[in-house]
């Protein structure tokens, strides 16, 4: 099963906290629809953070089009 990758990048002062709150919608959001996936946050930069969410394309499209990630990228586990 194809899987993408959905991320959302944070600037900023707060952006460490603004990422980690992100990872705690996503992961509810997920178990609430009962969606299989892998998520975290990851440290770029002493003002940059990035939340990543990877899912099925199916799950994707069918449960999660109203998420707006800044970019979405084919992942291959």
């Amino acid at each position: 099963m194809k899987k993408v990758k959905l991320i959302w990048v944070f600037s900023g002062p707060d952006a460490e906290n603004r990422a980690k709150d992100k990872l705690i919608l996503l992961d509810e959001c997920c178990d609430k629809n009962e969606i299989e996936h892998y998520s975290g946050t990851e440290y770029i930069s002493h003002i940059s953070w990035l939340t990543y969410l990877i899912v099925s394309e199916e799950d994707r499209a069918k449960k999660l089009e109203k998420l707006s990630p800044t970019r979405e990228e084919d992942f291959d586990a």
